[in-house]
């Protein structure tokens, strides 16, 4: 008889325990995660950041291979943290999972260029989990592309003419590209500098080539464009 209630005791104090790690896995919510970016883990109208965009150039100049990124993660009974992309591999200094602590990691982008998709779990030790992603677009350096257009002014003199090539334009500009330096060639005179406007007299009528070529801060030219005019 005793051994009986013996048994009952020890199956009603499994069923008890199972009964309050249901209750816990319940009332268990998942880890509080987001990106840590400018000293915050929210933008100015109280967003977390839980999905960011960026970029990473393969430039000549930048010689950036790869991505660092912060994050951070709040909660109770952490278990883990885990990173996924097909397209690049991870460096991290990770002991240990601590809530409230920031985190950064580096990620390694194979040379694949396109959009790279960088997902980061947090877990607890109930099975719940939060993902935040990071969309990263990897790209080459685009070449700028010479425009100019030829203006008349007849100020100074008659054959006063203005080449303007301000239109020029760098094809990565969104990405922090922008054009350095102006190479106009004038009736075989060549004009080099910073300036995209030049002004040019003209000694006499006829028909004369402008060719122009730019280029960008990664010291890329771009191809050379030519237009003849008849004066």
């Amino acid at each position: 008889m005793k051994r009986l209630i013996s048994i009952v005791t020890v199956l009603i104090f499994l069923f008890s325990c199972e009964g309050r790690w249901e209750e816990a896995i319940k009332d268990s919510d998942p880890p509080v995660l987001a990106f840590y970016k400018n000293g915050s883990t929210t933008d100015s109208l109280g967003n977390a950041y839980e999905v960011i965009t960026d970029s990473l150039k393969f430039g000549i100049k930048s010689n950036a291979k790869e991505y660092t990124f912060s994050f951070q993660v709040v909660g109770t009974n952490l278990k883990s943290i885990n990173y996924q992309s097909d397209k690049g591999t991870f460096i991290e200094n990770l002991e240990e999972v601590k809530s409230d602590s920031i985190y950064t990691v580096t990620y390694v982008p194979d040379e694949i260029y396109g959009l790279h998709i960088v997902d980061v779990f947090a877990s607890n030790s109930f099975g719940k989990q939060k993902k935040i992603t990071l969309e990263l677009f990897i790209y080459e350096n685009l070449p700028p592309v010479a425009d100019f257009e030829v203006i008349e002014k007849g100020v100074i003199r008659t054959l006063h003419y203005q080449v303007d090539a301000s239109s020029s334009l760098d094809l990565d500009a969104q990405y922090g590209g922008y054009i350095t330096e102006y190479l106009f060639t004038i009736d075989g005179i060549e004009i080099q500098g910073n300036k995209s406007v030049v002004d040019f007299i003209f000694q006499e009528l006829g028909q004369y080539e402008i060719k122009l070529k730019v280029k960008d801060n990664d010291d890329v030219w771009s191809e050379e464009k030519s237009i003849k005019i008849t004066l």
